[in-house]
């Protein structure tokens, strides 16, 4: 019927708004969408995970969980119960960041160590090296800096990342478990003082690139000044 295309075409206004940074009416295109996916249960799922990570990027956390975890039952439910793979594995990807975002790391470490495992498996690349990221910088606060150096060396080796975004957040883990050792980061792994791409329109950085680099601006300082104490 009708209702599906609805939802189909709500899922896709709401991803325009979020993109354009109207998180608010993309929140509320998403729920919409949600509700009238009828059958397309993964029309529901990508609906409900957009919404929360919309609000998640709104720092309405406590808000987002209920959508993510409902998301995370569509795909479960997907595919006649056998389940969409890659749709879980992005559901336990954005439970993981909510999780540390919640500082509730125990639990954040349990939802990415299973998505890098699920995304491995379906050969997902992009997904495995956003969880491993997000999992080096939960073993950093959890002080468990030796696991987290290791998956850091594990980051460094696989595929340069396309997406800004992504290789931000990748260079942010590398920085973290770098500063948290020893010895002072490489050079390259310090961020520059110009942030993200310069020029206009899409040429602009994402907000995501853009909390990644001042988030490693902050630590590369933070790290500067510890190693310069302890000389």
């Amino acid at each position: 019927g009708e209702e599906p295309r609805v939802g189909h075409a709500l899922l896709g206004m709401g991803l325009c708004a979020q993109q354009s940074g109207d998180r608010s009416r993309a929140v509320q295109l998403f729920e919409e969408a949600a509700q009238r996916g009828g059958a397309l249960l993964w029309v529901k799922a990508a609906a409900l995970n957009n919404a929360g990570m919309a609000l998640l990027e709104e720092g309405r956390y406590a808000e987002a969980e209920a959508p993510l975890l409902e998301g995370l039952r569509a795909n479960e439910e997907s595919d006649d119960g056998r389940g969409d793979r890659r749709g879980i594995a992005h559901s336990h990807a954005s439970l993981g960041e909510l999780c540390y975002r919640l500082a509730r790391f125990e639990e954040a470490q349990q939802w990415l160590e299973h998505t890098q495992a699920e995304a491995r498996e379906i050969e997902d690349g992009r997904c495995e090296q956003q969880a491993v990221a997000m999992l080096v910088r939960v073993l950093v606060l959890q002080n468990q800096t030796r696991e987290a150096e290791q998956l850091s060396a594990n980051l460094a080796l696989m595929p340069g990342a396309e997406d800004p975004e992504l290789a931000a957040l990748c260079r942010l883990a590398r920085l973290e478990a770098a500063c948290a050792g020893e010895a002072p980061p490489q050079g390259d792994l310090l961020p520059s003082a110009q942030v993200g791409a310069s020029g206009e329109g899409p040429d602009l950085p994402s907000a995501g690139a853009l909390n990644a680099q001042v988030e490693a601006l902050c630590v590369a300082l933070e790290c500067a000044l510890r190693h310069r104490d302890g000389a």
